[in-house]
């Protein structure tokens, strides 16, 4: 019996001992606070640069500045080259090409196809004109034809008469 109360004693106490808290740490006298980083600290330099770049891209309230982008992100990589926003500025820099390239290659395919619609838009009215009068002239061919069939058949019956009138 005294073995089984002992045994229930010990696992008590480990089953205690289990649930106690650590000891915290106590600061050492004369050291200052201690800075823990948050999630929500002050934003950096390059952090506000990169925000500014990507604030003058633009928003459904603001129209876009991609002049003023570029400069902040070029700000921001010759100023902060180890910056952990180096990359995505780099990002925004090449996409801001790709955009002015695409841009670039739609103004010229746009003046392309305006000069051709506008060659077009020559080509058939020239065509027009050319249909226009051959019309006028086969109207004036048709309406000569008209006047030589009522002549023929004039004549036709001015030859008949003149075959009974033989006869």
């Amino acid at each position: 019996m005294r073995r089984i109360r002992l045994i229930w004693i010990c696992l008590f106490i480990a089953v205690l001992a289990a649930c106690a808290v650590p000891s915290v740490k106590r600061p050492v006298p004369g050291a200052g606070p201690v800075d823990n980083p948050s999630l929500f600290s002050k934003a950096s330099a390059d952090g506000i640069l990169l925000n500014e770049g990507i604030s003058w891209l633009g928003s459904p309230d603001v129209p876009a500045d991609y002049a003023q982008a570029r400069a902040s992100f070029e700000t921001l990589l010759s100023r902060y080259p180890a910056s952990r926003w180096r990359f995505l500025a780099e990002t925004f820099i090449r996409l801001l090409d790709d955009l002015q390239s695409a841009r670039s290659g739609m103004q010229s395919d746009l003046e392309r196809i305006k000069s051709e619609n506008e060659r077009l838009h020559h080509e058939i009215r020239s065509l027009n004109d050319r249909f226009q009068a051959e019309h006028a002239s086969l109207l004036q061919e048709n309406e000569k034809l008209r006047q030589d069939m009522e002549l023929l058949k004039k004549l036709e019956v001015q030859l008949d008469r003149r075959e009974k009138m033989l006869r």
